[in-house]
Parts: structure tokens; sequence; C-alpha cells
């Protein structure tokens, strides 16, 4: 990965005389690497608790009846921390889309006021090239958005139908669920995987 994102916000300092270009850019940088890693952090949570989650409902149907009843409230416990990560995974999502049209639209706004035509070309250049790694992050962590859903709804149908029957019969009527669920979760931690690997791939670029 180049270090676009850092040449560029260099650039962008000296040029529009801006106090401290020495180390105003690198600064930058790092501010932007930093808050992606702890975007890539978060999404790592929810990718854990996915384990965690699925581990209790393992739990559910294996145990012998006499402690069924804990390993489902543990289960209801786990799920619902999966819930609160799946909305945060959602609120990251969506204040990305917001703070990288302010972030780029004023970066393009410093851009325009160079007066080096050659300077404003090159920095035009950095800018474009900064803004699709961002839209690669930005389409990454949406996927994990959208994926979340059909595995929390598994969990959700799980919960409703053992909620009122606990028995074997309960447990062997949504061993079909419990399947798709699993392979849901797999699906969703494998997104986090590889929303994390762009994440980190930007955050390192952003460094070097």
């Amino acid at each position: 990965m180049k270090k676009l994102v850092t040449m560029s916000l260099l650039g962008v300092a000296c040029v529009v005389g801006l106090t401290g270009c020495a180390t105003t850019g690198f600064e930058q940088a790092n501010k932007a690497a930093d808050s992606i890693q702890k975007t890539k952090n978060e999404l790592y949570a929810g990718h854990n608790q996915v384990t965690v989650v699925l581990n209790a409902l393992d739990q559910v149907m294996n145990s012998q009846p006499a402690y069924v009843s804990d390993a489902y409230k543990e289960f209801v416990k786990q799920a619902g921390r999966l819930e609160k990560q799946g909305y945060k995974t959602g609120k990251i999502a969506d204040n990305m889309r917001r703070k990288g049209a302010s972030y780029f639209g004023g970066w393009g706004e410093e851009v325009a006021m160079m007066r080096s035509s050659s300077a404003r070309e090159e920095s035009a250049k950095r800018l474009v090239s900064a803004n699709k790694d961002y839209e690669r992050i930005e389409a990454s962590v949406s996927v994990v958005k959208s994926v979340y859903k059909p595995f929390l709804n598994d969990l959700y149908d799980i919960q409703r139908s053992l909620n009122h029957d606990l028995t074997k019969k309960g447990l062997t009527a949504v061993s079909a669920i419990v399947k798709k669920a699993k392979e849901d979760g797999v699906k969703l931690q494998k997104s986090i995987a590889d929303s994390g690997k762009v994440l980190n791939d930007v955050s390192k670029g952003l460094r070097r």
C-alpha cells in the first residue's frame, strides 16, 4: 500500500501555509490509522462473540434435561451481547459514510485552493486514491452489517421456539434452524475477517 494519504495530507498542510507542516500530515495520518484500528477491534469483538454464542447454543442442544434450562439462559445472555455488538457495527457503518463525506469534502476544498497547478494535480490524484481506500473500508464494514441480520434472526427464532419448549421434542424441532444459525455464524465471522484485512491494509499504509 502506497503512502498516498500521508503524503497528500503533508502536501496540503505545507502548500496552504499551515503551521507545523513537518508533522501535521503524519499526525493526521496516524490519527486516521488509530481510528481504523479501533474500528477493526470493534468488529473483532463481534467475531469472538459469535464463537461464544455458538458454543452456548451447543450447550443447549447437548445438555442433560436437568441442566438445559441453565444452558438456555446462558445462550440468551450471550445472544443479547451479540445483538448489542451488531448494533454497534451498524452505527459504525452509518457513521463512516457521514464522516467520509465530510472529511474528503474538506480535503478537496483545500486541494482546490493550491496555487501550483502541478501540486494541485498530484494532490488531487492522491485524494482520489485515498478516497478509494476509504470506500473499500466503508464497503467491507457495510457487508458485515448486512450479514449480521440473518444470523441474529436465526437466534431470535431459536429463542422464540425454545422459550416455551425446552423439552427433547422442542430441541429436535429447532435442529434445522440451529444448523442454519451455525452456517450463518461462519459467514458472519468470514465477513468480519475479510473486513479486518481491508482495515489493517489501509491502516498500515497510513503509517508508512
